[in-house]
């Protein structure tokens, strides 16, 4: 079996989240969750820990080799850290959305 990704995408009003082989063919069905946009940093990445671990729950354990995030605003890569967002997220920027979700305790490392 191939490695397994889970993919996020953090939206203004719905978060997504699935599992894709190595090809990034679906190999799940997407877990949407909706956005708390206006409820700040921890309220998304509650959201984010939380379809990210319901993702995990249905594939086999140590399957999946990575994940991969897609939010809104601009992220530093490096780091982790969004440098920059619109009012659409409240107080998304500054964020460091790797340090948030590992220390989450529904988000398994």
């Amino acid at each position: 079996m191939s490695p397994l990704a889970i993919a996020v995408d953090l939206g203004g009003t719905k978060t997504a989240a699935t599992v894709v082989d190595a090809s990034g063919a679906l190999v799940l069905p997407k877990v949407k969750l909706p956005t708390p946009a206006h409820e700040g940093a921890d309220a998304m990445l509650d959201v984010m820990a939380r379809a990210l671990d319901s993702c995990r729950d249905r594939v086999a354990a140590g399957a999946v080799a990575g994940i991969g995030i897609g939010a809104a605003g601009a992220i530093d890569v490096d780091r982790g850290v969004v440098v920059s967002a619109t009012d659409t997220v409240t107080g998304w920027r500054g964020t460091d959305v790797v340090a948030g979700l590992r220390a989450r305790p529904e988000f398994h490392t």
